[in-house]
């Protein structure tokens, strides 16, 4: 119960809700805006840090590609990318892991 509640402090205390709110919406929009994917991503979902990135089609050996760009992807239902970063990710981190999955995508 005191490491969770300890976990919850930290959370309001560094405002990470409202952090994960703002860089989940600067990626939702990145991800629609891009011209180099916005013809193969049929819809960007979710709140927060925890989006889904649904392809309009099935791709091959997605998460090997992943890889090779140095991100662990978790691709559900055959062709959603889930994206759940931790909370207190640094805005570098996030900015090039995005970029990274917008390569992987745009070379499909």
């Amino acid at each position: 119960v005191q490491a969770s509640r300890a976990v919850f402090d930290v959370i309001e205390r560094d405002t990470l809700q409202r952090r994960a709110r703002s860089l989940g919406e600067r990626a939702t929009s990145r991800l629609k805006s891009d011209a180099s994917v916005s013809s193969k991503i049929a819809e960007v979902r979710g709140r927060g840090l925890f989006l889904g990135i649904e392809l309009k089609e099935s791709p091959q050996n997605f998460n090997d590609k992943a890889l090779a760009e140095g991100v662990i992807i978790n691709l559900t239902a055959g062709k959603v990318i889930r994206l759940a970063p931790p909370m207190n990710i640094s805005d570098g981190d996030w900015d090039e892991g995005l970029s990274r999955v917008i390569r992987v995508i745009a070379a499909l």
